[in-house]
């Protein structure tokens, strides 16, 4: 007689092992299709769905989410969406952390007018350091709570943080860049009065960026999958980035109703032009650091600078590059809207794909997760569907 079958290993259970690999996922998250996402990143895909005995990954997620409990509120991380005030005061301090630059050129061109030209080029290279050691510290600020007991936002790691500082590097170039480039033509050194629409501006991004991410989280607990969720967010990115927009149009109007006139150029279509690529550009690296896509916010950045310097380079040299005679023709801020304008052109399309998936509002852990047991029946060995993104 056939001896009796011996009754199936608990360590076999595809799911428990799935649930071990993602326990921290499952702990933190609000709503199943939070976890749909996190295992969409981690490259949860069909196969290993269906070693699961699941349809697809959202009735995956429904069972992790019902298995495994949540983690209690003193352990979960703080919501990153406050209230309005709390969003208001943070972009407050950060629009006057990038405004102290601007006001230090002026007050350098009010007590010495016939400063050397290197001297104020040097002024300018500090601002620049300036601005992007303010843009590093403001990537980490989370709900309103600047300080360094603030949690580390999404895409933190080693890999994360340089691309953080990239990014930054590159916000500081833009921003210097109208304080910089009319030295390319030996012109007079620039006002930094526009300059200083386009930084305090940055508050105004940093207030957008945040409602943007909260009203992400809002949909994310609301949708009934990834589709519903798409639609949901579809006009919240444009209006995120409209509103930065019509803050720094509205600022830069501000400060040329109150300069000095008899001193400045003309501000035309031309620069009103460049200010808007600049802004364009700078709203969509704030928005994809604070939703933790800093390898993109990078891209753009450094293509930003980059661009600008080369074109920058092309009009300077005395040789008969391509479109040399055109930016010759019209100044500086031509230089500024070719550079910037194409790095905003190239980084829409991939932040509009990215920024209306769940994964890039899904919040970060409070802290490390705890080491997993080594010894008993819950140890179990992972599945191979991919590496868990930090």
């Amino acid at each position: 007689m056939t001896a009796p079958r011996p009754p199936r290993p608990s360590g076999a259970d595809p799911v428990r092992e799935l649930m071990e690999r993602h326990r921290d996922l499952c702990e933190s998250a609000t709503d199943p299709l939070e976890i749909a996402a996190g295992l969409e990143a981690a490259g949860v895909g069909p196969d290993a769905v269906a070693r699961c005995r699941h349809a697809d990954v959202f009735a995956l997620a429904e069972e992790l989410y019902a298995r495994v409990p949540r983690r209690t509120a003193d352990s979960a991380a703080p919501d990153a969406a406050g209230p309005w005030r709390r969003r208001a005061g943070a972009s407050l301090l950060a629009a006057v952390l990038y405004a102290l630059p601007c006001a230090a050129f002026a007050a350098i061109r009010a007590v010495a007018p016939r400063s050397s030209p290197w001297a104020l080029l040097a002024a300018a290279a500090v601002a620049g350091a300036w601005y992007a050691a303010t843009a590093l510290e403001t990537a980490r600020w989370e709900g309103g709570r600047p300080g360094p007991s603030a949690p580390a936002p999404p895409g933190t790691g080693p890999a994360g943080t340089s691309l953080r500082a990239v990014a930054a590097a590159g916000v500081g170039a833009v921003l210097v860049m109208p304080l910089v480039l009319p030295f390319a033509g030996g012109g007079d050194p620039a006002s930094p009065a526009t300059p200083a629409a386009l930084a305090v501006g940055m508050g105004a991004a940093e207030w957008c960026a945040r409602w943007f991410r909260h009203a992400g989280r809002s949909h994310l607990a609301a949708a009934a999958g990834i589709a519903e969720f798409r639609r949901r967010m579809v006009p919240v990115l444009p209006a995120a980035v409209l509103l930065h927009l019509c803050a720094v149009a509205l600022l830069t109007a501000a400060v040329l109703a109150v300069r000095p006139g008899g001193r400045e150029e003309d501000f035309g279509a031309l620069q009103w032009g460049a200010q808007g690529a600049a802004a364009l550009l700078l709203s969509l690296v704030v928005l994809l650091l604070r939703c933790g896509r800093p390898g993109a916010a990078a891209a753009g950045a450094a293509a930003a600078a980059g661009g600008t310097g080369l074109l920058l380079a092309v009009r300077a040299l005395p040789l008969a590059l391509p479109g040399r005679d055109l930016l010759a023709a019209h100044g500086p801020a031509a230089v500024q809207l070719a550079g910037c304008g194409a790095a905003a052109a190239a980084l829409l399309p991939w932040a509009w794909a990215a920024l209306v998936r769940p994964g890039a509002h899904r919040a970060a852990p409070a802290g490390p997760p705890p080491a997993p047991a080594r010894s008993g029946p819950s140890a179990r060995t992972p599945l191979t569907e991919g590496p868990t993104p930090t």
